[in-house]
């Protein structure tokens, strides 16, 4: 039987370890979250307000960057 052809229940425990592992993940990012909105929170208004202006022009300079995209639509040219 060829490697990548095995049946499903040779996948199952794996699709468990990558569920838990993803969850986990997002269980981490949940708490990162929870404790950065805990600390603006306690922020006097002056302070807060400067973090919120400073993460306005970060979202607008992340938006106005390009990323530079490879094609992979198309194979390259093959040289003999």
């Amino acid at each position: 039987m060829i490697a990548w052809a095995r049946p499903a229940e040779h996948e199952a425990p794996r699709a468990g370890y990558v569920l838990a592992s993803l969850t986990a993940e997002i269980d981490a990012f949940a708490a990162v979250a929870e404790a950065m909105r805990r600390k603006l929170s306690e922020l006097d208004p002056g302070q807060r307000a400067e973090v919120e202006e400073a993460s306005r022009i970060l979202r607008r300079a992340r938006a106005a960057r390009t990323l530079p995209l490879t094609d992979i639509t198309t194979r390259p040219a093959q040289t003999a």
